[in-house]
């Protein structure tokens, strides 16, 4: 009996097993649908060079995208062979075809139910078609900046003569453009500022186009002669450079490495040839946003009474690189907008029609993306997985209560979206009543209420209108750059408080301004500062700094650059550097009379050749203080300076080189230790001698290991 249970026990626990089993079998496998389709299923105005692309979301398992099949066939050509991968964010299908698909024709997809995230998850099979564009329109080189030609022409007021006295500095191409800096109220002195100014539609007719790196001062730490238009030179995330170079038949996004040297370019996938100069965006994982204008023929008269029946209009395209160039998400404004969206400054039934004229890409997190369609007068939030508005702010399709901005925005450029949440965006007022001005606004949006409160508004004094171009900038420290296009003066430092730091003014016009931490590395310095420490006025002190050469070539000094007359270098221009090696230049200080002084050292390289005009420039800080001398004789040790002497209670202590100075002690006249006092390793030291009777006292600053450094008498009170 006890073996009939222990058999039935076993029996049962096996079938109740095997039930498990089965019910496990039997639980249908997680599918989900392709989040992300390019193209848009049932879309049209398809270029023929365009890939297939499909994202679920998550990371795929890689051998099941091995297994993929993917069909695609073409109304015209059949089958159409191609090869299929995986993009390096393991994330999304490519299909790039072994052929451009064929004008006009209407393409067919079809894929297997294959593919799996690598959490199992099975994504369901999928089938669609787009349409292949008939044709293209044959438009000009400049088409995109043709409605700005007349903008600007017929709107941007004259130009302000220059406000303060330029800048005079050594050894400048005769062609340089003036830069005219008031810095008068405190601006950033640590970083620098980037504008890539030239002349256009008349204006500025003597100006050649320069990219330039300047300190606040005006001095050019860096500038390149251009041959066509350079636009947005900026610092990347990354920490190299970028720009726009206009010139045909490749205009490309271009990045620079610290040294100045090219190492990448950046055009349009999908057939779209090159690129346009309004955005480019270097992300951390070695992607990249950029977008251009797609001229398609539309017949307008089905769209508004007395359209153009066979009008060119431009729509807009945004696209995601992957790091092998392969397009991973792209956005089409075809598929999103319509052609009405337009303001009332839009002519609708002209044969040449910029409704929307896309001007910067803003992306929000992992998801979202902020676009800024200048001509709908708006700001579009969209979906950066599928494509989809999330919500338009301002112009026809606003969904927003604006509570405090009764004047809103006109033309606006360079929407951001900024640390404490806000968005910014330069609005350029092109269209705003009497008197017209161009702003930088800061705005509180609401996403929940629909709401949309004005924080600020910043304006120049007195006001600068920049019909075209421009951008708004926010800094680490909180201030706000403005460039203001069309406008001049050029740039504008706003400080946290909203009161003006900085105003530029450099001839030409000038897409976008910005201010970075920067430095080359095409040579270095030991040090990128110099202390003199204390001397006496009648004195001449000198310091070393040295230049190092990296390079594999010889790096030739041509000249230097100091704000005034009190330091200068000894040494003979042109200074060579071999190789790999350095060499000390001999800095001195001549003060004329007691004070500080501080300026900023600045050694060139320049190259003026047939082929290139550039400068690439290094800068050390200089700071010295000259004094005269007190009524205790001071040995004059140039590391230590002691103050007020006589002294009443606290005696301020300032060491050029604290971690060589540990201890003070106090000796009175008799030669007795009346005080012992452990320093602290900051440059300021505050030490009580209130205790002290009045009389002569001895000082004595030793190091770590007890060695006297300096010793000095004062006189306490």
């Amino acid at each position: 009996m006890k073996e009939f249970r222990s058999n039935w026990r076993k029996g049962s626990l096996f079938l109740l097993l095997c039930i498990a089993m089965l019910s496990i079998q039997a639980q249908p496998v997680e599918k989900k649908d392709f989040k992300y389709i390019s193209p848009l299923p049932g879309s049209s105005c398809i270029l023929p060079g365009n890939n297939i692309a499909l994202r679920h979301g998550d990371i795929l398992n890689a051998s099941s995208v091995k297994n993929f099949k993917i069909e695609v066939r073409g109304s015209k050509r059949g089958n159409i062979p191609g090869k299929t991968l995986l993009s390096d964010d393991q994330k999304t299908i490519l299909f790039l075809p072994g052929e451009p698909f064929e004008w006009g024709e209407r393409i067919f997809v079809t894929t297997g139910n294959e593919i799996k995230t690598e959490k199992g998850v099975e994504i369901n099979p999928v089938s669609f078609w787009f349409d292949i564009s008939k044709s293209l329109p044959d438009l000009a080189e400049d088409h995109s900046m043709m409605d700005e030609f007349q903008m600007i022409e017929l709107l941007q007021k004259p130009h302000p003569l220059p406000r303060t006295i330029t800048l005079k500095d050594n050894n400048l191409p005769e062609d340089f453009p003036e830069l005219t800096v008031d810095y008068t109220n405190n601006p950033c002195e640590s970083e620098y500022y980037f504008v890539a100014p030239f002349g256009y539609w008349g204006w500025f007719p003597d100006n050649v186009p320069y990219l330039i790196i300047f300190d606040y001062r005006g001095v050019p730490l860096f500038y390149q002669k251009m041959e066509g238009h350079p636009y947005d030179f900026k610092v990347q995330p990354n920490g190299n450079l970028s720009l726009y170079y206009n010139l045909w038949p490749t205009p490309a996004h271009i990045e620079l490495d610290s040294s100045y040297q090219q190492i990448d370019t950046y055009t349009m996938g999908n057939g779209y040839g090159g690129t346009d100069f309004h955005e480019l965006l270097l992300l951390p994982n070695g992607h990249a946003i950029v977008m251009t204008y797609d001229p398609q023929f539309v017949d307008m008269s089905q769209i508004v009474p007395g359209g153009h029946p066979n009008a060119i209009v431009k729509g807009w395209i945004i696209q995601e690189l992957d790091a092998d160039k392969n397009v991973v998400f792209q956005w089409r404004s075809w598929d999103h907008y319509d052609i009405t969206d337009a303001d009332e400054y839009v002519n609708l039934t002209d044969s040449l029609i910029d409704p929307i004229h896309g001007n910067s890409i803003e992306l929000v997190g992992e998801d979202a993306m902020l676009l800024s369609p200048r001509n709908f007068n708006e700001i579009t939030k969209i979906d950066r997985n599928t494509g989809e508005i999330i919500w338009r702010l301002g112009g026809e399709n606003n969904m927003f209560d604006f509570v405090n901005d009764t004047l809103r925005f006109s033309r606006a450029h360079d929407v951001r979206l900024l640390q404490n949440g806000h968005i910014s965006l330069f609005d350029n007022g092109t269209y705003h009543p009497e008197p017209q001005y161009s702003s930088v606004i800061e705005y509180d949006v609401d996403e929940e209420n629909f709401e949309v409160s004005l924080v600020r508004r910043l304006r120049s004094d007195p006001d600068i209108l920049g019909v075209i171009m421009g951008n708004a900038q926010q800094t680490s420290n909180g201030d706000f750059i403005a460039g203001w296009g069309s406008g001049v003066p050029g740039l504008t430092e706003f400080n946290p408080n909203n009161e003006i730091a900085l105003e530029v003014y450099f001839a030409g016009i000038n897409y976008r301004a910005f201010r970075f931490p920067w430095s080359t590395n095409y040579f270095t310095c030991q040090s990128d500062s110099l202390h003199f420490g204390y001397m006496w006025y009648e004195e001449t002190r000198t310091k070393t700094v040295e230049v190092i050469n990296p390079r594999d070539e010889p790096l030739i000094l041509t000249s230097y650059h100091t704000g005034g007359p009190a330091y200068s270098v000894e040494d003979d221009f042109p200074v060579t550097v071999p190789p790999h090696e350095s060499i000390g230049l001999t800095v001195t200080l001549s003060p004329d009379e007691p004070g500080t002084y501080k300026d900023v050292l600045t050694l060139n390289a320049d190259f003026n050749t047939e082929e290139l005009t550039r400068r690439i420039a290094r800068q050390v800080k200089l700071i010295g203080y000259a004094t005269q001398n007190q009524s205790v004789e001071d040995n004059r040790y140039a590391g230590i300076r002691i103050f007020p002497n006589p002294v009443t209670g606290s005696l301020t202590v300032t060491l050029e080189e604290p971690t060589e100075t540990a201890q003070l002690v106090v000796y009175d006249n008799q030669g007795r230790r009346v005080k012992f006092i452990s320093l602290s390793d900051q440059v300021h030291n505050s030490v009580d001698l209130s205790d002290l009777q009045p009389g002569l006292y001895n000082l004595q600053f030793l190091s770590a290991g007890g060695r006297v450094v300096y010793s000095s008498k004062i006189i306490k009170q």
